[in-house]
Parts: structure tokens; C-alpha cells; sequence
């Protein structure tokens, strides 16, 4: 029986650690055993000796983040246990802190890994794991520092952050920016091309011909992150997915990265389009808070069946700009939109304006739960708890619930 701090056991996790850099730096359609094995420094045969299918390498990955993540927040209930005064949210806080910065690469390799569940049937058992232990590690958390225990709080909690995470992986969020961003200000970027695409075009590039090609060509994109991820991108590769030469896409897009801001801004407005769909039959300038839960769980559950694929394109294009800033600007543009957006349909608080706190939470909130639901499988069981885990979190965002990561302010 091989010892666990053995020759072979070491090099089993140097392996995995090899992986994760791998899959942080590159996105999980990329990791390959040469490059586990280039990483480790290492040899290629070792890397199959220990790991003969590329899944059971995938799957020890997550399993490791996900054992380290749990001794992170088991290690603070028992210091909340032994007497530490520490607030719920304060520790959630925390650890967001420690995802963005110190944990920075396993948090990219978790998110690749939940995206990838979405994507592949054999891979939703990883997502399904990853979400039980999180219910179960937050209700202890919530139980020790005194929150609400109860299933809908916690679920609306994590929601929260991991659309919170998502959204700092996305536009660079560091330790310095966290606070501007929690009360609704994130990072600004410099806009590099209009959120419709480039404003003029060469003679040859437009015209009716060249404007049915682009789209071929964005769709091909869209299809490719739909499949495989933003790893996938490759100009030979959208070539051969839209029947074209392989020099057309480079001919028409300047870059990967303004092919993906193009995917992006394709999804956006598609989005914006079904959004209106659900939105034209309220009159958005006196909503109630219960007619808000009742749009907002529509037009979710929407997104989470019909639209499922589309969103997880949009994912996998926020998880990429972790490694290319061109696409920042564009998705900094999409969650301005957004904050804004909520703010118009939030109730006032307080007999002022709904602040850009609330409608970043509300944001977040939305994007994590349909996060969640698209890599579990899209369960019917999940989606009709839906409204009530809308209803809990709208209205404790609303009220600003102290102690928790509803509160009104970034410091609790």
C-alpha cells in the first residue's frame, strides 16, 4: 500500500498541481498530458501511469480544489467555534478575497471544470459534488457565526458569490478594486470597439456578401464555445466549422479576441431581445416587488431551458477574459448595462433610488444561480425553487440584511 507522503504520491499531486497551472493559463480544452508533463517536468509516460484516462486526471483536479476549499472555510468554523469574532460576511468576504488573488488559479481551474459539466453529461457528477459540498460547508458556516441556516439562504449566499466570483475573474478584479466593486463600481477598461462591432469598414469587407459572412463566421464561433470552450477558438478551426477558406476569419476579424467580443456582443443582444419579449407586458414604472420576483423567475427559467446553451457561451467568454483584457471592455460594458438595468425595476429603498449596490447583487445573484442550474443539469426540482429562492434573496437585498452578503454596504 503506497504511503501518503510516498515517491509516488507526491508526484501524483505534483501532477494535479501541474493541471490545475495547465487549465488556469490555457482552459480545460487545452490540458493535454505533454503539457502536464512539459509543466511538472516530468515524463509523458508518467503522467499516463498515474492518470491512464484524461478524465480521472480531471476529476482528481477538482477533487483537490475542492478538498482545499473545504479545509479553508472548516478551518474557520472552528476558529468561529473556539471563540474567533467573525461575521458571515465578513468571512465570505474573505474568501472571495482569497479566490481572486491567492487561490487565483484554482479558482480559474473550478470554473473551467464547472463550465465543462455543462457542456458533457459524464461531467455533471463533478458539478453536482461541487454543489452539495458548498450547501453543506456554507449551512455549517451559517450556522456557526449565528446566519440563516436554512437551505434557501445558504443557496442564495453561494449564488451570490459564485456570480460575484464570475464577474471579478472576468474583469480582473484584485484586492485593491474589491470593496469598489462590491458597492457596484468595478475596474474600468478603456473601450476599444463599439459594443455593435467596429463602426467603419473597408470596401471589401462590407456589402451584403461580406456581412452574411461575418455572421457565419461569429455563429461558428458561438457553436465552437458551445462545444469545447474559449481553448477551442482557433482561426483553422472556425474555417472549418463555417465551410470557408482558412484564411476568411483573419481576413474579416482582426484578432480571437474581437471574434469573441463579436460573440459577445451577438449573445447580448439576443439576450436584451428575449428580455424585452418577457418585459413588454409590465409596466416597468411601478412594479412591485412580488411582480419583480415573478418576471425575474420568468424570464430565469427561460434562460436556464431554452437559452441554456447561448449562456453558457456567455460563461465561457467572461472565463476567458481571466486571460485576454481585450474582452474586458466589452463585458464591463454588459455589467453596467445590467447594474442599470436592475436599478430601474428594483423597488426604491428607502424612498430613494435603488442604489448600484443593490443592482449589482441583483445582477450576480442571477448570473451564479443560472451558473448553478446550467451545470447541474438544468433539474426541474432546482428550477421550481426558483421563486422562492428569488423571493428570499430580492427581498434581502431590498432590506439589507446585516451580517450578510445582502447587506447594504461592502463592509457588511
Amino acid at each position: 500500500m503506497m504511503r501518503a507522503d510516498s515517491k509516488g504520491e507526491r508526484t501524483r499531486n505534483a501532477l494535479i498541481d501541474a493541471a490545475i497551472q495547465v487549465v488556469a493559463s490555457e482552459g480545460l480544452s487545452a490540458l493535454s498530458y505533454r503539457k502536464v508533463a512539459a509543466t511538472a517536468e516530468v515524463s509523458l509516460a508518467l503522467v499516463n501511469y498515474h492518470f491512464p484516462a484524461k478524465s480521472e486526471l480531471v476529476a482528481s483536479l477538482s477533487a483537490t480544489v475542492l478538498r482545499t476549499y473545504a479545509e479553508s472555510i472548516e478551518r474557520t468554523i472552528d476558529r468561529v467555534n473556539a471563540g474567533t469574532a467573525m461575521t458571515f460576511d465578513s468571512i465570505a468576504r474573505q474568501l472571495l478575497r482569497n479566490a481572486i488573488t491567492r487561490d487565483r488559479n484554482r479558482t480559474l481551474a473550478w470554473a473551467e471544470v464547472v463550465l465543462e459539466a455543462a457542456r458533457r453529461p459524464q461531467s455533471l457528477t463533478l458539478a453536482r459534488e461541487w454543489d452539495s459540498e458548498l450547501q453543506r460547508l456554507w449551512t455549517a458556516l451559517a450556522a456557526a457565526t449565528g446566519h440563516d441556516p436554512s437551505p434557501v439562504a445558504v443557496r442564495s449566499e453561494v449564488d451570490l458569490l459564485t456570480g460575484l466570483l464570475f464577474l471579478c475573474i472576468a474583469l480582473q478584479v484584485d484586492g485593491s478594486s474589491l470593496t469598489d466593486t462590491l458597492e457596484g463600481t468595478p475596474p474600468d477598461y478603456p473601450v476599444q470597439m463599439s459594443p455593435r462591432g467596429p463602426q467603419t469598414l473597408s470596401p471589401r469587407k462590407s456589402g451584403p456578401k461580406a456581412t452574411e459572412t461575418r455572421a457565419r463566421i461569429v455563429e461558428s464561433v458561438i457553436a465552437i464555445l458551445k462545444e469545447q470552450g474559449a481553448s477551442a477558438i482557433s482561426f483553422r478551426a472556425i474555417a472549418e466549422r463555417a465551410n470557408l477558406s482558412p484564411a476568411a476569419p483573419s481576413y474579416y476579424f482582426a484578432s480571437i479576441a474581437d471574434l469573441l467580443s463579436h460573440s459577445q456582443n451577438t449573445l447580448t443582444e439576443r439576450s436584451r431581445t428575449r428580455y424585452r419579449e418577457v418585459m413588454r407586458i409590465a409596466d416597468r414604472s411601478d412594479l412591485t416587488q412580488t411582480q419583480v420576483i415573478d418576471l425575474t423567475t420568468t424570464i430565469f427559467v427561460r434562460e436556464a431551458t431554452e437559452s441554456c446553451s447561448e449562456n453558457l457561451v456567455f460563461f465561457a467568454n467572461w472565463l476567458e477574459a481571466a486571460r485576454r483584457p481585450e474582452l474586458r471592455p466589452v463585458i464591463r460594458s454588459f455589467v453596467d448595462n445590467q447594474i442599470a438595468a436592475w436599478q430601474r425595476v428594483l423597488p426604491m429603498q428607502d424612498g430613494a433610488a435603488c442604489p448600484k449596490r443593490s443592482g449589482l447583487l441583483s445582477m450576480t445573484l442571477f448570473l451564479g444561480k443560472l451558473l448553478r442550474i446550467v451545470s447541474t443539469g438544468s433539474v426541474t426540482a432546482d428550477l421550481v425553487q426558483s421563486r422562492n429562492e428569488f423571493l428570499y434573496a430580492l427581498e434581502a437585498i431590498a432590506a439589507g440584511v446585516p451580517g450578510s452578503c445582502f447587506s447594504r454596504s461592502a463592509g457588511g
